[in-house]
């Protein structure tokens, strides 16, 4: 076989596909997540998004990134997911929404720089916001329908560090919060003029990294995981803080956070403890270290 005829047998090969994977590396913030039907679990596995089913373990796999994907995120009907990736410097950074019925994409969505850093979309499916990491620093909200930029602007102002993590209302399309080093904002979306405002959370003295933030059902209030091992609540309306605890620190953080239905809070920790917190207590309920697979 001469050259050109093995270049054209390469060209006219079929591609492999992807058939199963083995293990979880844990290794995106919140890269975990449960489908609202409750019946599958999906999550990234380098420059996959894996869909596996709670009950068979039978795996679909969606493809599309280019690079490591560095968060994902679920929208409240079940009908999207959403999953960021990291780049190579100077280059932009992807988004690409799914459509989780089809398991097919939906639009891909590039402005970031770098590095998109966390997403969470709104409680009716409307808009997705993201974050930029280190050399981006913006926050953007995305139409979903239109597929398109709304609007953005600075996720923080200059004095303080890096924002980690949104969290969008749960009552409203119009409000989500921001958190990081330094720096707690309560966002509200004016579609009609194309932008949106921040209000800074009063801390005091109180000086915190968030790393995790989970809203209220009815969205009186959102609590915040640091990395100190503390978890702060915040009083929506007055964008003050309210309450902070445990008195016994969490080692290595507060990493992700779940609000159960009877108000207590399920944590999970740096160093890969899981705890029920209750309201106002001083001390988790339960801590149990998780098991390491094998």
């Amino acid at each position: 076989m001469n050259i050109q005829n093995m270049a054209d047998s390469q060209i006219n090969a079929p591609l492999l596909e992807l058939e199963s994977m083995i293990g979880f590396g844990g290794q995106v913030p919140s890269g975990l997540k449960v489908h609202p039907d409750k019946q599958h679990l999906i999550y990234p596995v380098g420059c996959t998004v894996v869909i596996e089913d709670i009950g068979s373990k039978k795996q679909e796999f969606l493809s599309g990134h280019t690079n490591s994907i560095s968060c994902i995120a679920v929208s409240k009907s079940g009908r999207y997911v959403a999953s960021g990736q990291v780049t190579h410097s100077g280059f932009k950074a992807d988004i690409i929404i799914w459509d989780f019925q089809t398991r097919s994409m939906y639009c891909k969505l590039t402005l970031h720089h770098n590095n998109v850093e966390a997403l969470s979309f709104s409680p009716n499916d409307q808009y997705l916001v993201s974050l930029g990491g280190q050399d981006d620093g913006s926050v953007v909200v995305w139409s979903i329908a239109r597929k398109d930029a709304i609007c953005g602007s600075p996720a923080q102002v200059m004095s303080a560090g890096l924002t980690h993590t949104v969290c969008y209302s749960n009552t409203s399309e119009n409000i989500f919060v921001t958190g990081g080093s330094g720096t707690l904002r309560v966002w509200e979306l004016d579609v009609e003029h194309r932008k949106i405002r921040p209000t800074e959370v009063q801390m005091g003295q109180l000086k915190r990294v968030i790393r995790c933030i989970e809203m209220a059902e009815d969205d009186s209030f959102f609590y915040c995981g640091t990395s100190t091992g503390d978890i702060v609540a915040v009083n929506m309306t007055s964008k003050f803080f309210q309450a902070q605890g445990p008195k016994e620190l969490f080692s290595q953080g507060v990493t992700a956070l779940t609000l159960l239905a009877n108000g207590e809070l399920l944590v999970g920790t740096g160093d890969g403890t899981v705890a029920v917190v209750k309201d106002k207590d001083s001390t988790p309920q339960t801590t149990t270290p998780l098991a390491h697979p094998e």
